[in-house]
């Protein structure tokens, strides 16, 4: 608990001001409909309030646990909607930021919204964070509980994953 938030209620709150138009938007790019942004919104305060002593209160890895809750209960919702398909923000552009590189500069979105959907979460998550929403190594670490090389090392497994999953699918393109 932090001094500025004598009590769990008051750093609840502090927490959903802070966050809540972010985790919206997050929510809503994930799953392309307000309505169930919102309700995954609500959940994901739902389980923080559960877990409101376990966050740490520094700024940068409360916005990263916000935003990795709220994520992963929207897509939990989209894969119970369709087990087959992940659904990217409109705005998402692979080839921006160095997303996995070469192999993005040369698929359609279909191909890679299909490789994604079939990423373990873990490499989902951390492609998602690091390209998407830009969050840092040590951030990503910090969000998740793991050293920078760690989080380095899944960087590249999910590259290397995903470059295996588009070849199991057919893409054939060099790389």
């Amino acid at each position: 608990m932090t001094q500025s938030s004598p009590d769990p209620r008051s750093r609840v709150e502090e927490l959903f001001s802070k966050y809540k138009n972010l985790m919206f938007t997050v929510a809503n790019s994930v799953l392309g409909n307000p309505f169930d942004a919102e309700d995954a919104v609500f959940e994901a305060f739902a389980r923080i309030i559960k877990n409101i002593a376990k966050i740490p209160a520094e700024p940068t890895k409360e916005r990263a646990f916000a935003v990795i809750v709220v994520k992963n209960i929207a897509i939990d919702m989209l894969r119970k909607k369709s087990r087959t398909e992940v659904s990217l923000p409109e705005d998402f552009d692979p080839a921006a930021g160095n997303f996995a590189d070469e192999i993005l500069e040369k698929l359609d979105e279909s191909v890679l919204r299909d490789a994604l959907a079939r990423l373990p979460d873990a490499h989902y998550e951390v492609l998602l964070l690091k390209f998407y929403y830009g969050f840092g190594v040590g951030e990503i670490g910090s969000a998740l509980g793991l050293g920078r090389e760690a989080v380095k090392s899944r960087i590249r497994r999910a590259k290397a994953n995903l470059r295996k999953i588009l070849e199991e699918m057919g893409y054939e393109q060099s790389f």
